[in-house]
């Protein structure tokens, strides 16, 4: 098997899945921030909103 090909097939789906897993997290970080607000809102407390 060439070795060149093989590195450079892992790197390609290192990298997808790093820019699948960032735009995985922003969702998810989305998704933590619209709680926290709808928190905030029902709280008779201040909630810090990260």
């Amino acid at each position: 098997m060439d070795n060149s090909r093989y590195i450079t097939s892992a790197t390609g789906a290192l990298l997808e899945w790093r820019v699948n897993k960032n735009a995985f997290s922003r969702v998810m970080g989305l998704g933590t921030a619209t709680q926290n607000i709808a928190n905030t809102a029902e709280s008779p407390y201040p909630v810090s909103i990260l």
